[in-house]
């Protein structure tokens, strides 16, 4: 299984990308900052990881990150 970044093109100078995830048997089990998702889901060909929006919130790396802010956590998709 292959992980591919969740936008498309090379990741911007001073941004996080994928690869800063910490990653296992293709699951997203950590971020940069050592947080673990508090869930994981599957469907078809996309794993989305998400993440607690008060660690994302006060988090200082938060502009560069890729997750997305949902209604109740913060969101890293990615194809498989």
């Amino acid at each position: 299984m292959e992980l591919v970044a969740p936008v498309m093109g090379s990741v911007k100078k001073g941004t996080i990308g994928l690869s800063d995830f910490t990653l296992s048997e293709g699951k997203v089990i950590a971020c940069p900052e050592g947080h673990q998702p508090v869930s994981i889901k599957k469907k078809k060909q996309r794993l989305t990881a998400a993440f607690s929006s008060q660690k994302c919130q006060c988090c200082p790396n938060r502009k560069q990150c890729p997750v997305k802010q949902e209604k109740k956590f913060y969101s890293l998709r990615c194809r498989r």
